[in-house]
Order: structure tokens, then C-alpha cells, then sequence
């Protein structure tokens, strides 16, 4: 905060004891007594002292900086719980109660949205998608931190591909190549491939990246080994349709999404949705607590069914980086787990009340980047990465 700044809201974070003031750091050479010594005898060196009046008086210009100011402090971190600051204390700040929400209860009816306010949320403005859904069943506060408030990571230059861009270079190449092969069986996929790569690797802008030309054999040699391998199109398979957008009515939710594929076969239709990773992806907490719940492979097999006015009940996960294990997990929708998050989700959305609820082993929090604002994986200064 820059002195004589002014803006219409501030809000300050993390104000508990042992966290802010954050401790200080000075020379190893000189301890605190020493310090205060030589301080006393009227050299300008900082103290313990010091350091806690200068944190004392930013945070009373803060307060004087806005029209409106909030001060948060989490009454739990990491399980262990916390006081205020010491500081807020000496500022005569009365901290408000804060809002004990009742436990949701699915055999029972929604709680009021008056009990936490009017929502900001209207399910009918709302753009869902299967990653939404998924991240919302990990942990209702990351969906409403990433999605409702629209907070993001900063991106930083990078002369690697970036995760979503290198997803986005397989998912186009593999659509050419899939409606290459519906609309010419007989083609060659080392053709198609090479092809397609280039067209999508041209689209992504990819040759301003500095050694491209040296990572570009490594991705092209992943999608060959995909394509080459049995798995890729089974025998009996026929490409019916590749990454296709769909809107489909999920539990009475408008959920959009593309399907990456979906083939035909004498048995029905099959999906297949494409991973660069080399697990079968988390779900969202399920009944045991655990990341279990599969919720994206279910959706796209309700948009299969719209698509094809069929019941389309057999999918899969296949990875395109996995050499040893290419499909890592089948269709197994739980409908009755489904249904309950579906239901969760309309709760939190005429309530506006999206606690901070990972899953019991907080697998969902190593891998978020909101921990921060969280009282579960704040930890006054690890980083989390996604």
C-alpha cells in the first residue's frame, strides 16, 4: 500500500497471530538483543520493535485509504485453530461473528437464501461445464474462487508449452486425424498425423517458441505411438463423431462441453475423451471421501445418448502420453452420487454459501492455486502449483 494511495475497498487477509505480522528478517549475525542494544545507543538499525510499529502503522494507513475496509482472519489453519493478531486487538477493531452454516442435509430441502444473503449467481447465466462440476465436487470454495470470482493465475513466459496449450495441439491434431479416418477408412495414419500436427501446431502459433524445433519430434513421436497403438481404434470401431459441441440437460443443469470422440461399433457407441496425463483423472469427493466420484466421463456419456437418441453406456479415459497403459479407467457412473452434486450445486448457488469442503486426504488442495484464501492449505507462504 503506497501512502496517500485511495481506493474504494481494501480488504486484508490473514490477520492472525504468528502470521501477520509476518516475522522478521534480518541478519543471522545479530540477534534480537543485540540489536535493541545498538539501537538504544542511537544506530538507525531495525528492531523486533520496529518492525512491529511499521506493520502497526501501514496497516492504519490501510484502514484510512478507503471508504470501506475488510479485515479477515481464518479461525482454523490446517486444522489447528488460531487468535487474532495482537495488532487488531491494539486497533480496537471488533472482529463480527462469523456465519455458522448449517451441515447440508440431502434428504431435506435447500436452506432459505436469506439465511447468507441474496446469491450472485443465476443458474440460467450460468456456463457449466464437466471440468466445472468436477472442481466444484473437490471443494465448493476453489469452483467459487476460480469460477464465480474469476481469479486466475498469473501466466509467466515460458519456453516450454504451457498445459492447456499442449492439450489443445493433441485434441486438434487427433481431430484431424479422427475425421480423416471416417471419411477415408482406408488413409494412412502416419499421413494424417503429420498433417494434422502441422495444421495445429501453425494455429497455436507454436514457431515463436524459441526451441520448438527441438521440442516439436518429442510431441509429434508421443501422437504417433497413440495412433499406431491397438488401442487408439480398437477393431470393430468406426468414427462416428470428433470433438463435438454439446448442451445437454445434466440433473437439470445446463452443462456445454465438446465431446472428444465417439465411435460406433456392432455393440453401440463407445466415447472416448482424450488425457495428457498418465493416471485416470481425480473425480470429485464421493461417499467415501476420496477424490472417487467420476463425473466428467458420465456427462459425456449423457451427451452421446442426446446426440445419438440412444442409451450410450460404455466409455473410457485414454491417454495420449501412457505408452505401458493407454486406457486408464472405463465408464462406471455412480447416479446416485451424481444427483447428489448436482443437487449440492443448486443449494450453493441459491444460497451463496461455498465453504472451503476438499476431500479427507485434501488431495484436491495440491494442486490448487487458491490456498491462500483458504483456512485449510494456507500456511503463511507455500506456494501451490497447478
Amino acid at each position: 500500500m503506497v501512502c496517500g494511495a485511495r481506493a474504494d475497498l481494501i480488504v486484508t487477509l490473514g490477520l492472525n497471530e504468528g502470521i501477520w505480522p509476518a516475522p522478521p528478517r534480518f541478519h543471522s549475525h545479530l540477534d534480537a538483543h543485540a540489536r535493541a542494544a545498538l539501537h538504544r545507543s542511537g544506530l538507525d538499525l531495525p528492531t523486533v520493535q520496529t518492525h512491529v510499529h511499521h506493520e502497526r502503522d501501514l496497516y492504519w494507513w490501510t484502514q484510512h485509504a478507503a471508504s470501506y475496509c475488510i479485515s479477515l482472519y481464518p479461525q482454523v489453519v490446517n486444522g489447528s485453530p488460531r487468535v487474532v493478531s495482537d495488532l487488531l486487538v491494539d486497533a480496537a477493531i471488533r472482529p463480527a461473528s462469523p456465519i455458522e452454516a448449517p451441515t447440508p442435509d440431502p434428504t431435506t430441502s435447500a436452506p432459505s437464501p436469506s439465511e447468507f444473503g441474496e446469491s450472485p449467481f443465476d443458474l440460467l447465466d450460468l456456463q457449466l461445464s464437466p471440468t466445472q462440476m468436477t472442481r466444484f465436487g473437490q471443494c465448493s470454495f476453489r469452483w467459487f474462487a476460480q469460477y464465480g470470482l474469476n481469479l486466475k493465475d498469473l501466466e509467466e513466459p515460458s519456453s516450454t508449452l504451457a498445459p492447456h496449450v499442449r492439450g489443445r495441439l493433441y485434441h486438434h491434431t487427433l481431430d484431424f486425424v479422427a475425421k480423416g479416418l471416417k471419411d477415408h477408412p482406408e488413409a494412412s495414419l502416419d499421413s494424417l498425423l503429420t498433417e494434422g500436427f502441422a495444421a495445429a501446431e501453425t494455429h497455436e502459433n507454436l514457431m515463436r517458441l524459441p526451441n520448438w524445433i527441438w521440442q516439436r519430434a518429442e510431441h509429434l513421436q508421443h501422437l504417433l505411438d497413440l495412433v499406431q497403438a491397438p488401442e487408439f481404434l480398437p477393431e470393430g470401431h468406426v468414427v462416428h463423431v470428433s470433438e463435438q459441441d454439446f448442451t445437454v440437460d445434466w440433473f437439470g443443469l445446463t452443462v456445454k462441453g465438446t465431446l472428444d470422440r465417439l465411435d460406433q461399433t456392432a455393440d453401440g457407441f463407445v466415447v472416448t475423451d482424450y488425457k495428457t496425463g498418465s493416471d485416470k483423472p481425480k473425480g470429485a469427493c464421493g461417499s467415501d471421501g476420496q477424490l472417487s466420484l467420476d463425473v466428467q466421463l458420465p456427462i459425456y456419456l449423457s451427451a452421446a445418448s442426446h446426440l445419438t437418441t440412444t442409451q450410450v453406456t460404455r466409455g473410457r479415459y485414454l491417454s495420449m502420453t501412457k505408452r505401458e497403459r493407454r486406457t486408464l479407467a472405463d465408464a462406471n457412473p455412480d447416479l446416485a452420487g451424481l444427483e447428489a452434486l448436482a443437487a449440492s450445486f443448486v443449494r450453493s448457488i441459491e444460497t451463496g454459501h461455498f465453504p472451503v469442503a476438499p476431500d479427507e486426504r485434501q488431495e484436491a488442495c495440491q494442486y490448487c492455486s487458491y490456498g491462500p484464501l483458504c483456512r485449510y492449505s494456507f500456511d503463511g507462504g507455500e506456494e501451490h502449483d497447478e
